[in-house]
């Protein structure tokens, strides 16, 4: 399936750009791979090492999150992102993760997951990145930005509406636990 969509190796991203608004900056694969290998942000890596500071990340930090595998079949990939919901996702990550012409986002993004696991059925993010079809794979800083507060809202919501709950059945089951008789 990889080799029928054309989207082997040779096609594969070498750098991200990071756009912000109108200004956008380049971060070679290579520079990644090398904290992945290293848990070390290069020296030349002016960039990335800005990337890191400003989400209080280190080399490690960054090595970890480049590095964690989830286990995941092809099967499943290829059935999930086939589904209407499953290109629902697709089309969202498109709004962040996408190509220069914006153009086929789904189908880009289906690839890379599909290039990522066809080997061993495991993802990393560093797969994922350089398996991205294109020579360049843009993320749109601005959009990240708000869909991560988005995601922290909705979050801080769901735990402030589950508070009063949660004290209330933890006030009834305290009730219903005796606690063992003293002995004089």
């Amino acid at each position: 399936m990889v080799s029928t969509l054309g989207m082997g190796a040779v096609n594969a991203a070498q750098r991200l750009v990071v756009t912000y608004g109108t200004a956008d900056r380049n971060i070679p694969i290579s520079q990644l791979e090398e904290v992945a290998a290293t848990g070390v942000i290069p020296r030349d890596a002016a960039v990335l090492r800005f990337v890191a500071n400003q989400a209080d990340l280190t080399g490690e930090d960054l090595q970890s999150i480049l590095t964690q595998e989830v286990g995941v079949s092809l099967r499943f990939i290829d059935d999930v992102t086939y589904t209407l919901p499953g290109e629902y996702v697709l089309f969202q990550m498109g709004q962040v993760f996408h190509n220069r012409a914006k153009v086929a986002e789904i189908q880009s993004l289906r690839a890379a997951f599909i290039n990522s696991v066809s080997d061993d059925g495991r993802i990393s993010l560093l797969q994922f990145l350089q398996n991205y079809p294109t020579p360049d794979l843009y993320i749109d800083g601005l959009t990240l930005e708000g869909n991560a507060r988005d995601v922290v809202n909705v979050i801080n919501d769901i735990g402030d509406r589950l508070a009063g709950p949660i004290a209330v059945a933890q006030d009834l089951i305290d009730s219903f636990v005796c606690e063992p008789a003293q002995r004089d």
